[in-house]
């Protein structure tokens, strides 16, 4: 018996970390009228260099979201981060954001990790996508190019995140103890081990 509606979404196909985007978009971040800046950038293209406006809008959408998700006093830990530290900040956005990234990242990415089988194939996220379509009616709709977009994006980003390299899982090297404590502090020690620290 197929639910009639999930949480799930394909939304995060409109873009992986956005990193550069988010790194153009520090003053609002930090001064909190970071809605405001994001609707004058959809119109105006001062700072992003996206030629459609169609697109700004679907990553200004996707931008929000992650925005509107990130605990207080987020982005003052963030832009005091090394860029690598950064991405995998970015990739905690991420999967607080999208139920599908989730599940993808705790049902094949990390029981890949613990079970130290390092090559992380498209297979594998296809079995878990194809077991998520036969349970929601609403993701078996999805046409086949969105359901294959939705892997590789999730591959981007954590090619893009540090945590993926040709293919193969690794560990992010020379995280600081700084990084450690704030996801600890804020209660959110499960991303820790999602990032193979």
């Amino acid at each position: 018996m197929q639910s009639k509606t999930s949480s799930y979404s394909s939304a995060f196909t409109a873009s992986a970390l956005l990193y550069e985007e988010f790194a153009k978009a520090k003053q609002s971040l930090l001064t909190g009228d970071f809605g405001q800046q994001i609707k004058e950038e959809v119109l105006e293209n001062t700072s992003f260099g996206i030629k459609s406006q169609a697109a700004r809008k679907r990553i200004s959408q996707e931008m929000i979201k992650r925005y509107e998700l990130a605990p207080a006093g987020f982005w003052s830990f963030y832009f005091n981060l090394e860029e690598a530290e950064q991405k995998l900040a970015l990739l905690f956005l991420c999967l607080k954001t999208y139920t599908l990234m989730f599940d993808f990242h705790l049902e094949v990415t990390m029981k890949h990790w613990k079970m130290h089988a390092a090559e992380l194939e498209r297979f594998d996220l296809q079995m878990r996508l194809d077991e998520i379509s036969s349970a929601h009616s609403d993701v078996d709709a999805w046409s086949e190019s969105t359901k294959t977009k939705t892997i590789t994006v999730y591959l981007r980003t954590l090619t893009e995140a540090g945590l993926l390299k040709a293919g193969k899982l690794q560990k992010p090297n020379n995280i600081s103890s700084g990084f450690r404590d704030y996801f600890m502090k804020i209660g959110e020690a499960w991303f820790l081990e999602a990032c193979f620290i």
